[in-house]
């Protein structure tokens, strides 16, 4: 078809593709047969990504420390696959932290309860994230601390110490449908 071009529509989400012609009656009324839902010839970027960690269970041991309560850590090594075939980009503190931001949140999610080791972040604004290009395994090997927050008034840790958590990453990939989020872990308290 000479002087046609592939014109594609993005409608709820579906990718439709047609032949338009630079002739005024095609523009009028285009062929309900040159509507389709795929183009062989173009692909759209693919957004996927998966967390894993080193283990499935950890123990987190206290430290010296001059406070009270103590301060425990556990070490993990997270791996970040971009299985996708576009940049991922996961979100850091500051422009140049060597690591993303991430978080440590209860599993199953409890609206009563709050991992003590999820980190309060206070961050500046930038934009120069952690880009992970396709195909391409990040590695972190982080220290988590808890709790990591307490109650201004009694002095006590929020959040729980022991149970099971997921470790989370934060970036443009990482939603509901995408894995930023390790398998479920637990954590006991050592001595």
């Amino acid at each position: 078809m000479t002087g046609a071009e592939v014109t594609r529509m993005i409608v709820a989400g579906v990718v439709f593709c047609m032949r338009v012609s630079h002739s005024p009656v095609a523009l009028l009324a285009p062929s309900l047969a040159a509507l389709t839902l795929a183009c062989s010839s173009m692909t759209e970027p693919t957004v996927d990504a998966r967390l894993s960690l080193d283990a499935s269970s950890y123990v987190a041991v206290s430290g010296p420390t001059l406070q009270s309560p103590a301060i425990y850590r556990f070490t993990v090594v997270a791996r970040f696959r971009n299985t996708g075939s576009t940049d991922a980009h996961l979100g850091r503190c500051r422009p140049d932290s060597p690591h993303p931001m991430f978080g440590v949140m209860l599993s199953p999610s409890d609206p009563r309860e709050s991992s003590g080791y999820d980190p309060v972040w206070a961050c500046v604004g930038h934009d120069n994230p952690i880009v992970v290009a396709p195909n391409e395994t990040r590695v972190d090997t982080l220290v988590i601390f808890g709790p990591a927050s307490w109650d201004g008034r009694t002095q006590k840790p929020l959040g729980k110490l022991e149970g099971t958590f997921q470790f989370v990453y934060f970036g443009d990939v990482c939603n509901a449908t995408h894995g930023c989020r390790s398998e479920p872990f637990t954590v006991s308290l050592g001595k």
